[in-house]
């Protein structure tokens, strides 16, 4: 790959946004695409060590982290929802309860799969990801 390439795909923003609209909240939300880093430190902090080597992974508390991660605030800025003083300070006990009573169970699925597509996700692409880990 010749240096002119490379140097122009370096140049590239991965950390694409996307607005949508979300009628029940009255809204557009903005979200950030993870980076491959972020993702894979969610996929660690949400899989739970069990006896004789096996693990579990927490699935509803990773889809919660990834949307508390992407979810940026009208300023531009992340909304940090991890943070255990914004948690604090709004009442929610942790990350996955801000997003459970933030979002509907539909909005979360919607949120998700923008943050899928825009991260470079397609659910297969996941779903492997996941079980390969797993292993």
């Amino acid at each position: 790959m010749s240096k002119s390439v490379l140097g122009k795909w370096l140049k590239k923003d991965v950390k694409i946004r996307k607005k949508e609209h979300f009628p029940r909240i009255g809204f557009d939300l903005e979200f950030e695409a993870l980076t491959w880093s972020e993702q894979k430190q969610l996929i660690k902090e949400h899989t739970v060590k069990l006896k004789k080597g096996k693990e579990r992974f927490e699935e509803d508390a990773y889809t919660a982290a990834i949307i508390a991660r992407s979810l940026v605030s009208a300023d531009g800025e992340p909304l940090d929802l991890n943070n255990p003083e914004t948690l604090q300070e709004n009442g929610f006990t942790s990350t996955e309860d801000a997003v459970n009573k933030l979002f509907s169970v539909g909005e979360i699925k919607k949120a998700n799969e923008i943050i899928k597509e825009i991260s470079g996700f397609n659910e297969e692409d996941e779903e492997e990801e996941v079980e390969e880990l797993k292993n």
